[in-house]
């Protein structure tokens, strides 16, 4: 990386520290203004807006560059082939990784677009590993699959976020409600089958 390049992300790391130094401070609220934020980075005015035109724009900035690195995540070769149990601990080490985002942002909603886009990802996610996709047209049986995934998505993320089982028994406890309890509830019940 060359060194102008190199002398840029620091600077701009050091703006995005501050703000999210802030953004904490004001309870997750974007109500600081530019000059809190410079003047925590210890960075001037025009430094600031030569990177971002407002505050806003490194909230934004923030969500879009995790989302991408879920995406990443999910196009991982080992969900592709079927490694479940190492593409589950795969998004938990970015989870850990990313704790100081992630669980303001997800596990407390402080963020609800981005809290809602991370739960219906993760579903979207399960429905495609489980084989139950194809029933994105049905709104009825959708909206049951939904449902009952909300569950497992909802212990994920606070396994992920406060630790509250280890990563290995969570991984069992879904897998053990998809294939012993959930699935056979949704066909038997709802007439929902695996492809």
């Amino acid at each position: 990386m060359k060194q102008y390049e190199k002398a840029r992300n620091e600077m701009k790391e050091r703006i995005r520290k501050a703000f999210w130094t802030l953004y904490k401070k004001y309870n997750y609220q974007n109500i600081m203004n530019v000059k809190e934020v410079t003047d925590l980075a210890n960075v001037n005015r025009s430094t600031f807006y030569f990177y971002y035109q407002h505050t806003g724009e490194i909230l934004n900035e923030l969500i879009e560059w995790l989302k991408d690195e879920i995406v990443t995540i999910y196009s991982s070769r080992k969900r592709q082939d079927g490694d479940f149990n190492d593409f589950y601990k795969e998004i938990y080490e970015h989870f850990k990784l990313r704790k100081k985002y992630l669980v303001p942002l997800v596990c407390e909603s402080r963020h609800p677009e981005f809290a809602l886009w991370y739960r219906n990802n993760q579903r979207e996610m399960f429905k495609e590993d489980i084989g139950l996709a194809h029933y994105h047209l049905d709104k009825k049986k959708n909206k049951i699959i939904d449902i009952a995934l909300a569950g497992i998505i909802e212990e994920q993320i606070q396994t992920f976020g406060y630790g509250e089982l280890t990563i290995d028994d969570s991984f069992y406890l879904e897998l053990g409600t998809l294939q012993n309890g959930l699935l056979t509830t949704l066909e038997k019940r709802f007439d929902i089958r695996k492809k």
